[in-house]
């Protein structure tokens, strides 16, 4: 039997990430193709791929990939939980070293629960364990250099941007 390839169509992250809110209420999840640098080395734009279930901020622990609302810019942000202070939070981007935040509790729309990496041939790998665990525990501490440490890298591959 053939099937008909689905046709794409691109819309844009606030009006995904509102359909997806109404989807969380009723307990649904949604899988994405990231977009942006800011999560990598961990995840890759346009090339990796999460799962997103609704999550409140009693549910989430720090290094966790969450996303939140900034209401001021009316932008959704999927970035890992640095820190949790009272009602309000803080997130980081994996190709970040400064914190964002605070945040309120309301800000917090879900929480990444898979994170897929794509591979060129289209399989997909899912990522996790306790290596991959270490390793974002790791970064997390090496905020402060995070930077310099892919800047360096980098350099040595030569100066290809990562893609």
């Amino acid at each position: 039997m053939c099937y008909d390839k689905p046709e794409v169509q691109r819309i844009s992250a606030q009006e995904l990430f509102g359909l997806a809110r109404e989807l969380f209420a009723k307990g649904k999840g949604i899988k994405i193709v990231v977009s942006g640098n800011s999560m990598y080395p961990f995840i890759r734009t346009n090339r990796d791929m999460v799962t997103i279930q609704g999550a409140a901020l009693d549910q989430v622990r720090v290094s966790d990939i969450v996303l939140a609302y900034r209401e001021a810019e009316k932008k959704y942000i999927l970035h890992r939980l640095f820190k949790k202070s009272g009602n309000e939070f803080y997130m980081v981007g994996d190709h970040q070293d400064w914190l964002d935040g605070p945040y309120p509790a309301s800000a917090l729309v879900g929480v990444v629960t898979e994170v897929f990496r794509v591979g060129r041939d289209g399989s997909q790998k899912k990522m996790g364990g306790p290596g991959y665990s270490v390793l974002v525990r790791l970064w997390m501490l090496l905020r402060p250099l995070r930077l310099p440490i892919i800047n360096t890298y980098f350099r040595l591959r030569g100066g290809k941007k990562h893609e």
